[in-house]
């Protein structure tokens, strides 16, 4: 659903900027501020909003119907197909909408080799408009604190229940998938990235994207917890759980300042927690 009240904002700060138009690719800023997420492909796809508040979008025939959804009736969308390309769409949209000789920001999601096109029909200044994006997005509303609150309850739940899934014998890849099963089952959107989970000298691997590895014991594991919307607080947090047999099997030890992001000590077979250096485990 198109969010007019934050296009409108976006259009006074582009005004205080000197930028007349901003092309905005498929990301989390054109979730923002239309409630799209589509496909990630080559395709070329994108809300473009001009200084006075008006809008339109550039879009594949394939992701239509989703478009036209979330951007109402009323909305101008310049399809294209894949046996024309983008290039007709955006002439079409420049005519309907003068784009000619603008200083037009661009969103971190537009390609380069699709700018460079671009530039083939509509003579602009393209800048960065990263700083107008930011500018927006950092004061958040009441509803998005509300969601805060909300993600980091859940976060919370997720760190403690998914204890006694991890131990001597497991992989990393099972850890992960109960992981994406208990934020499901708590109702929260799809993943913004790939969950990572990374044991043993993996856990030194800030983006480790592996799984197959085999949790032993007294392992470090960590693990990053993204949800789509979904933004968690810091919070540290001492959590020990005892298996069927009554052994404590793992702490978590703190969360990153970052990103969900929790470390799990591994001291399987015993009731002593291998002991831990207090700080930021990322």
């Amino acid at each position: 659903m198109i969010q007019l009240q934050r296009i409108n904002e976006l259009a006074r700060l582009m005004r205080a900027e000197s930028m007349d138009a901003l092309i905005v690719g498929p990301n989390t800023d054109l979730t923002y501020l239309a409630g799209l997420s589509p496909f990630l492909d080559e395709r070329f796809k994108s809300l473009v909003i001009l200084k006075d508040g008006r809008f339109f979008h550039i879009c594949p025939e394939l992701y239509y119907e989703e478009t036209r959804e979330a951007l109402g009736p009323e909305t101008d969308i310049f399809v294209w197909s894949d046996t024309d390309g983008f290039l007709k769409a955006a002439d079409a949209a420049n005519h309907s909408y003068h784009l000619d000789h603008m200083t037009i920001g661009i969103n971190d999601a537009v390609r380069a080799v699709d700018l460079l096109s671009l530039g083939s029909v509509v003579t602009a200044t393209f800048v960065v408009a990263d700083r107008v994006l930011e500018q927006l997005r950092v004061c958040k509303s009441a509803e998005e604190r509300d969601f805060l609150r909300m993600a980091a309850r859940i976060a919370d739940e997720v760190a403690a229940e998914i204890l006694p899934s991890i131990h001597p014998g497991t992989t990393e890849q099972e850890v992960k998938k109960k992981i994406g099963e208990l934020f499901a089952a708590k109702g929260t959107p799809e993943l913004a990235f790939e969950t990572i989970v990374a044991s043993g000298p993996n856990s030194s691997r800030p983006h480790y994207m592996g799984g197959s590895r085999v949790i032993t014991d007294h392992d470090v594991a960590n693990s990053l917890l993204p949800r789509e919307h979904l933004s968690w607080r810091l919070r540290q947090l001492s959590h020990r759980a005892r298996t069927a047999r009554g052994r404590t099997t793992w702490e978590v030890v703190e969360s990153s300042p970052t990103t969900t992001s929790w470390s799990w000590i591994s001291a399987a077979g015993t009731t002593d927690i291998a002991p831990t250096r207090r700080g930021w485990c990322l």
